[in-house]
């Protein structure tokens, strides 16, 4: 596949040219992206997706019944670059501030772990209207502010190669969802709801308060990679003794792992014990599945409740609301 360039250097070229849009001057993800509702999935969100080094603006068409994936459209802002099937949005229709025009005949099912940072929301009524089928699409009405692509039929014009790219990259991400078994329906009463380590040795050991011991003895609070390997070294006990291994994980944990308000917290744990994401994502499973083995029930509240936990001891010291 050819390396397609960086969706945000090239948004950020084209708005140092217009008046920058407020998704352009929008800093890093932070950890208090945590809690935002930007970070839900939606229909008629424009993200950055990306994948390894490949990136690309797409907008979401709907999101599936499973919440892993979501029917999404490449996006791009080049001024001229269009082809048929395509929708081209005017700049005060765009949250982005630019003409930008919707692939919608390139709409592929992808996951929702590729969405990286999201840039705003269109209109419900363009929404709604991106999400027909090609046979409604000529029934598009200028007062909303879009207009049809104009075709182009020469295979080798720049319209040609941006199709192909974007074509090429979201088959490559449409393919990449990796399947999940069932797993377990909610932490097994097997994991032991405290640490077996003492209260003034976790101190010791550690170099922390009583209060912050009494959180990890209680598996109230994470422990970091670091504090395991401390406490294993300290106390003779086998890191696994210490922190449960769980052969088969619960479906509902390892998807909303995959939402991209995560990802960060994946990225960050990926770098740090130098495995890839998918491994990354099992060993933040593990920890939130033992923190979890003191609470009862399985829903997404309770996985996003344990996963915010370790965000916030793995990523800063700062509360994670706005």
């Amino acid at each position: 596949m050819t390396d397609f360039p960086n969706a945000r250097q090239r948004l950020a070229e084209l708005a140092r040219r217009t008046t920058a849009p407020a998704a352009v001057r929008r800093a890093a993800p932070a950890l208090e992206d945590i809690d935002s509702p930007e970070f839900d999935v939606a229909s008629g969100q424009i993200w950055v997706g990306r994948q390894e080094e490949a990136s690309a603006l797409l907008v979401v068409l709907g999101v599936g019944a499973d919440s892993r994936t979501a029917m999404a459209a490449p996006l791009t802002v080049e001024p001229g670059v269009e082809a048929v099937e395509t929708v081209v949005l005017t700049p005060d229709s765009s949250p982005l501030g630019l003409a930008t025009v919707v692939w919608t005949g390139l709409a592929q099912s992808v996951p929702v772990r590729v969405l990286d940072q999201p840039l705003g929301r269109l209109p419900e009524p363009i929404a709604d209207l991106l999400a027909q089928t090609p046979q409604q699409m000529p029934k598009i009405h200028s007062g909303l502010g879009v207009r049809p692509g104009e075709p182009d039929h020469d295979p080798r014009s720049p319209n040609a190669m941006v199709k192909a790219e974007l074509e090429d990259l979201f088959e490559q991400w449409a393919s990449s969802l990796e399947p999940i078994g069932p797993g377990p329906a909610e932490p097994a009463e097997r994991v032991d709801s405290r640490l077996p380590v003492r209260l003034a040795d976790v101190m010791a050991i550690l170099g922390i308060a009583q209060p912050g011991a009494m959180e990890i003895v209680r598996r109230e609070r994470p422990l970091t990679s670091v504090q395991l390997k401390q406490l294993a070294e300290g106390t003779g006990i086998p890191e696994d003794g210490l922190q449960p291994s769980v052969p088969g994980l619960p479906r509902a944990l390892l998807t909303e792992l995959e939402q991209p308000r995560w990802r960060r917290l994946v990225e960050a744990e990926s770098a740090s014990a130098g495995v890839d994401e998918s491994a990354a994502r099992q060993r933040l499973g593990q920890d939130a599945y033992v923190l979890a083995a003191r609470q009862k029930g399985s829903s997404s509240s309770v996985w996003r409740l344990r996963l915010r936990a370790i965000a916030h001891a793995r990523l800063g010291d700062e509360p994670l609301g706005r």
